[in-house]
């Protein structure tokens, strides 16, 4: 099984250590860039050349984390050609520290939990 990984940072060594243990060859490629001025057309055709992209790889499941107009219609679109997409969910553990000069400084960190499947399409491993 091939799993395109497209994010916005690297993936947790928990994270990949869940795909090699169900023998998961897993590709990495970058998020593409998506502008907070851009309205919902541009974004999809962004969308149109990224799932075109991992068609074109052969994935068998994209596990998609990033903005979340683009993961939405990329959700959608992966549906219509029968192709799963998974996110990761974690806990959010956050601390706040109040600092010496009035400032809030807040640390969170993720821990994964699972991924989950976000557009439907069946997959023995993703529910």
């Amino acid at each position: 099984m091939k799993i395109v990984v497209t994010m916005n940072h690297p993936m947790t060594q928990e994270q990949k250590s869940v795909l090699e243990d169900i023998g998961a060859e897993f590709v990495i490629i970058p998020h593409p860039v998506i502008l907070e001025i851009y309205d919902y057309n541009h974004v999809l055709i962004e969308v149109t050349k990224y799932v075109d992209q991992v068609r074109e790889m052969g994935a068998s499941v994209v596990f998609l984390q990033g903005e979340p107009s683009f993961q939405c219609a990329v959700a959608q679109m992966l549906a219509r050609f029968s192709i799963p997409m998974i996110i990761a969910t974690t806990p959010r553990i956050a601390v706040e520290e109040k600092q010496p000069d009035g400032t809030v400084k807040k640390t969170t960190v993720f821990k994964h939990c699972r991924f989950r499947l976000v557009n439907g399409v069946n997959n023995k491993y993703f529910t």
